[in-house]
């Protein structure tokens, strides 16, 4: 199965929260995450694949832009139309205040080279709303114990 971390950009708050749910993740140490505020990788409009968690699942991020939840049904409308299910694909959005922010500063740090200015500001957003990114994820992994039989055919 493959579960995406779906938000504005794949290499912020979504990327935290894969690597939280990987348990791959020091408190708050986000600029160590390898990827951390790279936009060429999330300009690729590709998933980015983070890694297989415990039970082999591979783990992506995924940035959309503004909007969210429509990507959201579209992936799923997407795999109901190819004749996938539920036990293929799950898709977690992430959301936080200032998602908009981190957007933007995507934007501008793939058209103009401040990098070191947008990761200190994409840092001090994630930092935050760390305890909200997180509040996210232990509620998703509710979700996946809770589903345990039919998302990981145990």
């Amino acid at each position: 199965m493959k579960i995406i971390f779906l938000g504005s950009t794949g290499v912020h708050h979504t990327l935290v929260a894969a690597n939280l749910y990987l348990d791959n993740m020091k408190p708050k140490k986000v600029t160590l995450i390898d990827g951390f505020d790279d936009s060429a990788i999330d300009f690729s409009g590709f998933p980015i694949y983070i890694k297989d968690d415990m039970h082999g699942n591979q783990v992506y991020t995924l940035g959309v832009g503004q909007d969210i939840q429509l990507t959201k049904k579209s992936i799923e409308y997407l795999v109901d139309i190819l004749g996938f299910t539920a036990d293929d694909l799950i898709v977690q959005p992430v959301h936080i205040k200032g998602e908009r922010t981190l957007f933007l500063l995507n934007r501008i740090s793939a058209t103009v080279k401040f990098n070191s200015h947008t990761t200190f500001i994409a840092e001090k957003i994630i930092n935050k709303e760390y305890n909200t990114i997180k509040a996210n994820v232990e509620e998703f992994i509710k979700f996946i114990n809770s589903n345990k039989k039919k998302v990981f055919n145990f």
